[in-house]
């Protein structure tokens, strides 16, 4: 984790999660992401359908055979 460096994170998931412009580490940046407020405006961020299949997958316990994800988005 302190390996990566903040550069490494791209302005999108930046902006998704309202992270400051100036980050003190990837700690931190990982501690905004993954709490409730950062993890729902990542949900919020997401299109329908992503969403759909994002709730399909972990349905099926994490792992969703692509031809099934396929045959649902096609």
């Amino acid at each position: 984790m302190d390996r990566k460096k903040t550069t490494e994170i791209s302005d999108e998931w930046k902006t998704v999660v309202k992270a400051p412009k100036q980050l003190d580490g990837m700690k931190k940046f990982y501690v905004l992401a993954s709490s409730e407020e950062g993890i729902d405006l990542n949900l919020q961020s997401l299109s329908e359908l992503e969403r759909d299949t994002l709730v399909r997958v972990y349905l099926s316990g994490g792992v969703s055979e692509a031809e099934d994800i396929r045959s649902y988005v096609v």
